[in-house]
């Protein structure tokens, strides 16, 4: 294994732990639901991948939930759920949304 694929190997393991830890961090900070009969329009919020780092505000009401994911970095990244949905690897300046479904 090359010093260019540990490398990657690295960053993807680090972009996917700190997903996790995202999106633990948006699921305990929504609501606890809807008053009955209530329409829910969707959320969607934008995520920016880079080297290190994923930015965006997680802060979202409750119903249902996307993240725009956009790679902002060099290489290629993804971002993962543990037992979750995942994005396919997106090159440098690509971009999908990502369905959470809905969030309570």
């Amino acid at each position: 294994m090359n010093d260019s694929s540990k490398m990657f190997d690295r960053v993807t393991l680090f972009v996917c732990v700190i997903g996790v830890l995202v999106m633990a961090t948006a699921l305990l900070g929504v609501g606890r639901g809807t008053a009955s009969g209530a329409t829910e329009e969707r959320t969607t919020v934008d995520l920016a991948l880079t080297e290190f780092a994923i930015t965006g505000d997680l802060a979202v009401p409750p119903g249902p939930v996307s993240l725009r994911v956009t790679n902002e970095g060099s290489i290629p990244h993804n971002l993962s759920l543990v037992d979750g949905p995942s994005t396919p690897d997106l090159g440098p300046g690509e971009s999908t949304i990502l369905n959470l479904g809905e969030l309570q």
